[in-house]
């Protein structure tokens, strides 16, 4: 599973973006993707696991949860 740092996040709005650790596409994050138990909002600079789909835009981050779980 890929891990990145969370570079942006905005809980009002629900949304943020993952940077890859190792390289490549910035990854959008949405709140509905976050499975960490508890968590309901991701902070900049956490390093989170994931999966990705293709998304229109971006590449999309699913099953988000923090890399030490």
């Amino acid at each position: 599973m890929p891990r990145g740092t969370v570079k942006d996040y905005y809980p009002e709005k629900g949304y943020g973006f993952i940077t890859p650790h190792g390289g490549g596409e910035i990854v959008f994050v949405h709140e509905s993707e976050i499975c960490t138990p508890g968590a309901s909002a991701l902070q900049t600079g956490q390093i989170v696991e994931y999966e990705t789909t293709r998304g229109d835009a971006y590449l999309l981050a699913t099953n988000v949860r923090n890399a030490s779980d």
